[in-house]
């Protein structure tokens, strides 16, 4: 357990006592009145970094919005990772509209607005390479308009400043163990698997919270995309995360920190023993035992990726399921 408390770890042995532990009914997450949101990693050293920016993913995404050159001129400066994102979510919303996919909160105004987002930040990356930006306060990314549009494109692959979550403990368990296996099918080796729970209610009511390590004030906000027409995040509880810090501007640089390392900043109005992540791990081996349990109490790919696909990829991840020798056992 950190110092503070406001994040702690806990390691299970088997799977049978980590499926019991993250349940809502289980010891650790005991707050029955509150939120709690959860993560699943194959690997229990992978970070909560969003997407698109994890630093290893920063080519990727300047390759992905055709900013490569701004990237090179503005290295590791907000107004650059800004302008990509908001250029990958225009060229998003612009092929599904083409398509003639429906598309979130859909009008003429966020269709201007899209557009004069793109603009404002082009501006503001020219004035800052001409050492003529005057900080204007109002230039910021994302602005909430786009939030919806934002986590469709995170639900189907895109890079975001957005991290994905679930309301499931189940449903994050099943992606740490998939996730696994996918890890080990590329020679990825992993100690541990990991599931992140994160206590929603209590941060977004007490954020922003001023830093002890950093003159910043972050706002943590938690965001639900229209869940009627994505059939598979509605399956998944899908919910996203968006820590925004409120005293960036585009001439600073990229923050990159996990959420986790954020939180656990020593931020200042929290009760000293209140605990707002769960750190939840345990040895990768016994990856197979939580998909045989996870698959006997109705939680597979079927479940998770409603239609033939998800019956077909349920069938396939039969072969990683390994039974416990007594399943009734702690």
């Amino acid at each position: 357990m950190c110092a503070n408390n406001l994040v702690e770890h806990v390691h299970c042995e088997n799977a049978k006592k980590f499926i019991d532990i993250i349940s809502p009914l289980g010891p650790h997450v005991k707050y029955v009145n509150d939120t709690w949101i959860y993560r699943g990693h194959g690997d229990d050293e992978y970070k909560l970094v969003p997407s698109s920016l994890r630093e290893e993913n920063s080519e990727e995404i300047h390759k992905l919005a055709g900013t490569q050159y701004i990237y090179s001129v503005c290295t590791e400066l907000n107004v650059s990772q800004w302008l990509a994102e908001v250029t990958i979510v225009q060229l998003f919303f612009r092929q599904a509209d083409a398509s003639g996919l429906p598309l979130p909160e859909d009008s003429q105004l966020l269709r201007t607005m899209l557009l004069q987002e793109w603009r404002k930040l082009f501006d503001c990356h020219i004035q800052i390479r001409a050492n003529k930006y005057d900080g204007n306060p109002q230039i910021r990314w994302p602005s909430l308009q786009f939030w919806s549009l934002i986590a469709l494109a995170r639900h189907h692959g895109l890079p975001t400043c957005l991290l994905d979550w679930s309301r499931s403990p189940y449903t994050a368990a099943y992606f740490a163990a998939i996730d696994f296996f996918k890890l080990k099918e590329k020679n990825k080796s992993s100690k541990d698997i990991a599931i992140w729970a994160l206590r929603a209610d209590e941060l977004v009511l007490h954020f922003p919270f001023q830093m002890v390590t950093a003159d910043s004030q972050y706002k943590l906000h938690i965001i639900s995309a229209p869940r009627a027409s994505i059939p598979n995040l509605h399956a998944q509880e899908g919910i996203f995360i968006l820590c925004e810090d409120r005293d960036s501007s585009p001439a600073n640089r990229v923050d990159r920190r996990a959420i986790s390392d954020i939180v656990n900043e020593s931020p200042i109005g929290f009760p000293k023993d209140m605990t707002l992540m769960f750190h939840f791990t345990l040895p990768s081996s016994e990856a197979g035992k939580v998909l045989w349990y996870l698959d006997k109490m109705g939680v597979n790919a079927a479940k998770l990726f409603p239609g033939y696909d998800g019956v077909v990829q349920a069938i396939k991840e039969r072969e990683y399921q390994q039974a416990p020798e007594n399943p009734l056992s702690i």
